[in-house]
């Protein structure tokens, strides 16, 4: 009897062999992420799914990282400067103020990420978000950047939630966003092992 092999070693396997296509960053994103009215999905790394926030974000916050993760994703894995308009970070809200806040508390917040190093397992604390440059206008761009100990970790990155942003949108509470995608970085999966679901800081 032949043994069906799980999903989840065929893709090691595959990286071993040489074929990136196992990696997170070889997946796309699809439609338009950054309007609630139109379909669209992002594909976030797992490992920014299950990071520890040494100091507390608010649901703004995760989404407008989302969507600045979405902006780079084709060349996230290279120390580039990233540009977007600040427009389409407004989401649902209107208005410059919040973006401003929500970035500040990205480029001051320090993450705990478990990585692999030469079989065994680290804790590295690493910023989400790098330097940034916002212009003074009110419909300018932001220029912004990944921090490269996180782009090392992404590039080696094999699992991922794929978020559809219909759904991120309709969130009220921080919590809520978490859970979700926590919940969508588990499917696809074959073996589903027990894992507790937990959010740190739960407040909206």
């Amino acid at each position: 009897m032949t043994r069906a092999s799980s999903p989840v070693n065929n893709g090691k396997a595959k990286i071993a062999l040489g074929d990136d296509t196992a990696l997170t960053l070889s997946q796309k994103g699809r439609g338009n992420p950054f309007d609630p009215a139109n379909y669209g999905e992002i594909v976030k790394p797992g490992e920014l799914v299950d990071i520890v926030e040494l100091s507390p974000l608010t649901l703004a916050d995760r989404r407008i990282y989302n969507l600045l993760i979405a902006n780079a994703w084709e060349r996230i894995s290279e120390p580039v400067i990233h540009r977007i308009a600040k427009t389409a970070l407004k989401g649902t809200h209107q208005g410059n103020e919040r973006i401003e806040s929500s970035l500040l508390r990205l480029m001051g917040t320090i993450a705990i990420v478990t990585i692999r190093k030469g079989g065994k397992s680290y804790k590295r604390r690493v910023q989400l978000l790098g330097s940034s440059d916002e212009s003074l206008e009110k419909d300018g761009f932001l220029h912004y950047r990944i921090p490269e100990e996180l782009i090392e970790i992404l590039r080696n990155s094999e699992v991922y939630a794929r978020l559809k942003t219909q759904v991120m949108y309709c969130f009220e509470s921080k919590y809520a966003l978490c859970l979700y995608e926590m919940i969508e970085r588990r499917i696809g999966l074959e073996y589903k092992q027990s894992e507790g679901l937990c959010c740190k800081n739960r407040e909206a």
